[in-house]
């Protein structure tokens, strides 16, 4: 397989993707050709250093938008060896042009003074409607009455950001204190909402799925009452949405454990559910298939198109497992602790990558984007965007 870059890896028509019910040896089993992080890292677009105020250090750097002239990064400092509790934590959103250099960078409005157990989701605007961070967080003072989570419109062009409602504690039976929002997803909606989907508590999380106005008016909310696990995906479907759960308990003692697929109606009401696997979570793709392994061995990658046709794919190692997918249409699994494996969508090619997945991202166009701890602490990051290597 060549380097250069080339339509290889592109997504296949459905129409030739192998028939219904095709046996595991008629299925393509594509050998990846390796790719070493040293010949990837030699064709750097930009590097940059940035280091944290007096007395913080860098705790995360993440690409939440890919845009055309560049990145936008959300940055978050907190106090040198935190280990997630509530603190005095500065959040900040940064776009970068195609160089590297900074265009604005604003703080993230809408945030309590000490906070811990932070996440966000990044839903980027289409046409009219501006963009929006979805944040979650415990709050430090007053728990009854705050907010645990915000949502936030941001102008891309300019910086600016404007605080809209507040998302509110998960309502349970019983109050306990350090629970949280575990955020796994945010999905925008028309009509002004946008749908939540994660877990919520101290850990082991109970699956948590809530449907809310952007002005903070929660619509409804359904909890797991019997069993602890995550919504890991969630999407809309006529009548109502289908999330992927990740249940790891049940109760009564017996009941099934593993990964689900859930309907929920318009009203949050839970109308089906379906066991799939134990503990291999489907993705739910822009195009409206899901896309999903078996447990093998070997692990058969399988395409279930918008009409519910299910295409097996390719055979791959039983040690894989899905993490996203890109814009052509390419797969990206982890393969072990220091390589990402990089699956064409038709199932025939494939690239392994050597990378440290602690702090190397994959990004939608096949680009490379590392944040790299220059101390122990993190209070210097070098951060650097890499072409795409195949």
């Amino acid at each position: 397989m060549s380097l250069r870059r080339r339509p290889l890896l592109a997504a296949a028509a459905l129409t030739v993707l192998p028939r219904d019910g095709a046996s595991q040896s008629d299925l393509p089993r594509p050998v990846p050709l390796t790719i070493k992080r040293d010949q990837w890292a030699a064709a750097v677009e930009w590097r940059s250093p940035i280091s944290a105020r007096e007395g913080f250090s860098v705790a995360a750097v993440e690409v939440v938008r890919r845009c055309d002239d560049g990145v936008l990064l959300l940055i978050r400092e907190e106090p040198p060896r935190n280990v997630d509790e509530p603190a005095i934590q500065h959040v900040r959103l940064e776009r970068r042009d195609a160089t590297g250099r900074i265009l604005w960078q604003q703080p993230v409005p809408g945030l309590p003074g000490r906070f811990g157990r932070f996440r966000a989701r990044y839903l980027a605007g289409t046409g009219s409607q501006a963009s929006l961070l979805v944040t979650t967080f415990l709050p430090f003072d007053h728990r009854k009455q705050a907010a645990y989570g915000r949502v936030v419109e941001v102008d891309e062009a300019s910086g600016r950001m404007r605080p809209l409602g507040g998302i509110a504690r998960p309502r349970t039976r019983e109050w306990i204190e350090d629970e949280a929002i575990e955020l796994d997803g945010a999905l925008r909606l028309e009509g002004g909402r946008v749908a939540l989907h994660g877990g919520f508590g101290s850990g082991p999380f109970s699956w948590w799925v809530a449907l809310m106005r952007l002005d903070g008016t929660l619509l409804w909310q359904t909890i797991g009452p019997t069993s602890a696990g995550e919504v890991t995906a969630l999407r809309a479907v006529p009548g109502g949405f289908e999330g992927s759960l990740h249940i790891i308990i049940a109760w009564p003692a017996g009941a099934k454990t593993g990964v689900f697929r859930m309907r929920f109606d318009e009203a949050g009401r839970v109308v089906g559910s379906v066991w799939i696997a134990d503990h291999i979570n489907p993705l739910f793709a822009p195009d409206g298939s899901v896309i999903s392994l078996n447990e093998g061995p070997p692990r058969v990658l399988v395409i279930e198109d918008r009409y519910g046709r299910h295409r097996s794919v390719a055979a791959l190692p039983d040690n894989v497992v899905l993490r996203h997918r890109l814009d052509d249409g390419a797969l990206v699994l982890i393969d072990d602790d220091d390589h990402d494996l990089v699956v064409s969508g038709d199932g025939r090619s494939a690239i392994r990558i050597e990378r440290d997945f602690r702090s190397d991202t994959i990004l939608p166009d096949g680009r490379i984007f590392t944040t790299t701890c220059a101390e122990f602490d993190c209070i210097t990051r070098e951060l650097a965007l890499y072409k795409r290597p195949w």
